[in-house]
């Protein structure tokens, strides 16, 4: 794992080496930051989010899970899991709560007509949430964990749900103008 910084360098976190910036490679909104395994089809996104103010709790983490699956078009979604995270594990002191969600959907890979005939695929999704109001923001972390199919390189060392859980404990925030309200005018 290596220090990376985010959004600008707003944002630091511990990444694995074997990850690759999307943005290298592709356009990415502003709002995410999207890293890729080298060799698997794992990955995970990092979200600035608009604060949710009307889901509190575990509910919060459950709501932004079902918006995913119904843009993944999920054919069928579960979770398995949702906890809340103890402040003290985590290096965004700004935080307010945090949550991790454990759960799976099954999605086609593509979203063209002939990905609408192949089966799904079952994806091990993981998030976690932490929330921020006195910044009106929520950070969402996904891990896209697809389940192994015959065709699948299963020699490639995997990242781990332990590995996604450093990063988003890790997740520090070092410059506070990110946030429009601690922009200075001129």
């Amino acid at each position: 794992m290596s220090s990376k910084l985010l959004f600008g360098g707003a944002f630091t976190c511990v990444l694995p080496s074997c990850s690759v910036d999307i943005s290298q490679i592709r356009q990415v909104p502003d709002n995410q930051e999207v890293f890729a395994h080298l060799e698997t089809d794992q990955s995970v996104l990092i979200e600035l989010l608009e604060y949710s103010g009307d889901v509190q709790g575990t509910q919060a983490a459950e709501y932004y899970f079902n918006d995913l699956a119904e843009s993944n078009q999920s054919r069928d979604q579960k979770i398995e899991s949702v906890s809340e995270i103890p402040k003290e594990q985590i290096a965004l002191h700004q935080c307010c709560d945090a949550y991790r969600l454990i759960g799976c959907q099954r999605v086609s890979k593509f979203r063209d007509e002939a990905a609408a005939s192949e089966p799904p695929h079952k994806v091990h999704t993981e998030m976690f949430l932490l929330r921020l109001p006195q910044h009106t923001t929520d950070i969402l972390l996904t891990f896209n964990d697809p389940y192994p199919d015959l065709a699948s390189r299963q020699h490639a060392a995997k990242w781990t749900s332990e590995d996604f859980y450093r990063i988003c404990v890790s997740l520090k925030l070092v410059d506070l103008s990110i946030f429009p309200e601690n922009v200075v005018a001129h």
